[in-house]
């Protein structure tokens, strides 16, 4: 169940939105939590009970470092293994098939047998909420943010279905007063849902319609210069606005329900150059890997090439984290971190 689905729209959007107005105020947290992991639900059974643990362990986690003592090597130990335990989790479910893939064509390339393998399936909404666990495991680790011991409030937060799809990638800070009060208004929600029709028609109007130039133009099995560069053009605007256009959706639905979500994309395709790209571009992931992956590995102390590894490392793991299914991704990353350091 994708946004722009009938059943969304008509069927599970309408009768949530019901529940929550009719709701008192101290129950809405729990009518959106109910209604975010029945979202995950109606997908499958086996996503929800996934998300549900990586909740528990997270909020268990948090709770863990911040008993511990500040500073010891056993808070430090613990923050690692839940940071690792949750990008195991991500790259298992994103990234598993195209590693054995890519396995498989290497051993039969040299006559061995393929390995036996069954597709394993992305859960809807993992790419994010891994990011917003780590980045919450991380400032309670930080005493950036308060740790939260209401389980109710830090499954809301994680779960919360408007952005799961494509973001933006939220953090605990930015919401964390929201989630005790916040204003569910008339004015809100019509902002809200203004911003939502702006987000669909992005989607449904521009980046749908592209889709099918886009599958032509690269299945073409002998493209001219010209179908190339049309190939090329569509998809960039498909991806964008795909992109943009979840992102906004996001950021109306949050609005109609009292939450204020940051902007995620400022005209990127207008940037005078590859910096300014990754100003406009995504901007909570680009914030959220500097301040959780390129300032933890060394961001720019210890010298230029040191500055320019880490920098590379970053950017080639930002591109490997837009898509699971192709290697290019990781290439694209590579070849915007080398731009960088240039």
């Amino acid at each position: 169940m994708v946004f722009a689905s009938l059943e969304f729209l008509m069927v599970f959007l309408p009768a949530f939105l019901l529940a929550y107005a009719a709701s008192p105020a101290a129950w809405r947290n729990v009518i959106l939590l109910i209604g975010s992991w029945l979202f995950y639900g109606w997908l499958s059974p086996l996503f929800l009970s996934l998300h549900i643990v990586l909740t528990i362990v997270a909020w268990v986690g948090g709770l863990l470092v911040d008993r511990a003592r500040q500073g010891s090597a056993g808070r430090v130990r613990l923050l690692v293994a839940l940071i690792v335990f949750n990008t195991a989790v991500l790259c298992w479910y994103k990234y598993a098939n195209i590693v054995a893939g890519s396995w498989n064509q290497l051993i039969t390339y040299y006559g061995a047998m393929p390995l036996e393998w069954q597709r394993v399936a992305l859960p809807a909404g993992l790419s994010f909420i891994v990011l917003q666990a780590i980045s919450y495991l991380v400032d309670v680790h930080r005493h950036t943010v308060p740790v939260e011991r209401s389980f109710i409030n830090y499954a809301t937060y994680i779960s919360m279905f408007g952005h799961s799809i494509a973001g933006p990638i939220i953090r605990y800070d930015w919401v964390r007063r929201e989630l005790v009060q916040r204003h569910f208004n008339r004015l809100n929600f019509a902002l809200g849902a203004r911003r939502f029709m702006i987000g669909m028609s992005m989607k449904v109007l521009v980046a749908d319609t592209l889709s099918p130039l886009v599958d032509v133009a690269f299945h073409l099995p002998d493209p001219s210069l010209a179908d190339a560069w049309i190939g090329c053009l569509a998809y960039s605007l498909q991806l964008f606005f795909d992109f943009a256009g979840y992102s906004a959706m996001a950021i109306g639905l949050g609005l109609m329900l009292g939450f204020h979500f940051p902007e995620n994309f400022n005209r990127p395709y207008l940037a005078s150059s590859i910096q300014d790209f990754w100003r406009r571009w995504h901007l909570s992931l680009s914030s959220w890997l500097r301040d959780y992956l390129y300032i933890a590995l060394g961001g720019n102390r210890h010298g230029v090439w040191n500055t320019y590894r880490n920098l590379f490392l970053t950017m080639a793991i930002a591109g490997l984290w837009h898509g699971g299914d192709s290697w290019n991704y990781l290439l694209w990353g590579a070849a915007h971190g080398v731009a960088l350091c240039v």
